[in-house]
């Protein structure tokens, strides 16, 4: 049987609580898994999940260079509370020079909360 409140209810996101950014978290990156290097810094960010674990964040990021730049997710990752590191789904945005943008990436299904948003320049 078919229930339309269910699937509506599977796309529920609802905001965590929030990590402090002056914690320190610092798990082993034996596999040196990086960002992408780029010229945007993350501004700020609400780390959201739904009750199957699906993680979403909407990261606000800056665009440090002189010049417009195209953001691609493999310059954003998310640190999770097992230490993994992830890009987020597929994305593209293009800033310019300057520009601050807001947008909601998907860091698809996971058991464990998002504790941190960063990117590297």
């Amino acid at each position: 049987m078919f229930c339309v409140n269910s699937l509506a209810a599977d796309n529920v996101f609802h905001i965590d609580r929030s990590v402090s950014d002056n914690i320190d978290i610092e798990f082993a990156n034996n596999d040196h898994i990086e960002p992408a290097r780029s010229d945007f810094k993350v501004v700020n960010y609400v780390v959201m999940s739904s009750e199957e674990g699906g993680r979403k964040a909407v990261v606000t990021l800056v665009n440090t260079s002189s010049g417009s730049r195209i953001f691609q997710s493999n310059q954003v990752y998310a640190l999770f509370a097992d230490g993994k590191r992830r890009a987020p789904n597929a994305y593209k945005q293009e800033f310019s020079a300057g520009e601050l943008i807001s947008m909601t990436l998907s860091f698809g299904i996971r058991d464990l909360p998002i504790l941190r948003i960063y990117t590297r320049q």
